[in-house]
């Protein structure tokens, strides 16, 4: 499981956090995405190979506060976000957002005027009304906390602590979903990826954009690779698929056919590849869209 805490600065985080951390947490802060025009590298370089359970000191929804306030904009696109929630999702993720009084926030930060934003009062105020207002975008669980009105045993009674998906795994959304899309492989490493997205390419944004097209909830369905490297640079098929037999699962493409093949499951539809539609279909997003309407 992972805890992710946002809020303003002098909101009860670091302290929190340390609370997690002696019920058996592993504990990550994360500063400003460097560089900026690539967070997501930048955050899954930083915790991508801590054990869980997991407690995260900020990462998306900072970035979707402070960069429009601080910086030109929140620097990550649509696609990263999706991979990015999706990583998190499979994780039993959820968002904790620590915001106690205003006055509270302003006392705090005034007691260490020093730090990186805290001598304008003004910012301050604005980064707190961002995330009182809900200037963020998230599809995972949010449970606000206010340190001065609720103790940390109440609030860890609050969490639903549930079981993931391994730290390692490749793939993407719900940890326990109806539809499965299941791709070909990663091309563009040899032995283990290193990293769990899948996707990361324009054929990947083209997917994302039709699955967002059909309305399907976040929470019911899955995208990853049929195929896994192994160290010797053979492949295997994906290591869960055993286990998730019994769901619905969608191919795309004749590769992702065949690894559904091997461990003897028959996807519910065989779609073409997102890349092969996009390359000779690119302008009917909605043609796509409507095979996986059909599929479900």
């Amino acid at each position: 499981m992972i805890v992710l805490l946002e809020g303003p600065d002098g909101a009860g985080k670091t302290t929190l956090a340390k609370a997690l951390m002696l019920c058996g947490y592993r504990y990550v802060h994360m500063s400003v995405p460097r560089p900026a025009k690539d967070p997501l590298i930048y955050w899954l370089a930083r915790f991508k190979n801590v054990p869980h359970p997991l407690v995260i000191d900020r990462m998306h929804l900072s970035e979707d506060v402070y960069g429009p306030l601080v910086r030109d904009g929140s620097a990550l696109n649509d696609l990263d976000r999706w991979l990015l929630e999706g990583w998190l999702a499979s994780h039993k993720a959820v968002v904790v957002l620590c915001l106690p009084p205003l006055e509270t926030v302003l006392q705090n930060v005034a007691l260490d005027s020093e730090a990186t934003n805290h001598a304008d009062e003004g910012l301050v105020r604005a980064v707190y009304s961002a995330f009182a207002e809900g200037q963020w975008s998230t599809d995972l669980p949010v449970f606000t906390y206010d340190y001065t009105g609720e103790k940390v045993t109440h609030l860890l009674r609050r969490l639903p602590f549930t079981g993931s998906l391994p730290a390692d795994h490749e793939g993407i959304g719900s940890s326990d979903p109806r539809y499965i899309f299941v791709g070909d492989r990663h091309g563009k490493c040899r032995g283990p990826c290193g990293v769990p997205f899948v996707f990361r390419s324009a054929c990947g944004d083209y997917l994302r954009r039709a699955i967002i097209a059909t309305g399907l909830p976040t929470g019911t369905y899955h995208v990853l690779n049929g195929w896994l490297w192994n160290e010797d640079g053979t492949v295997r098929p994906h290591d869960i698929l055993r286990r998730w037999r019994d769901r619905r699962f969608i191919a795309l493409g004749r590769r992702a056919e065949e690894a559904l093949e091997t461990v003897g499951i028959e996807p519910v539809a065989a779609l073409p590849h997102p890349q092969y539609w996009k390359r000779f279909f690119y302008r009917d997003l909605e043609g796509y869209s409507e095979l996986i309407e059909r599929a479900l």
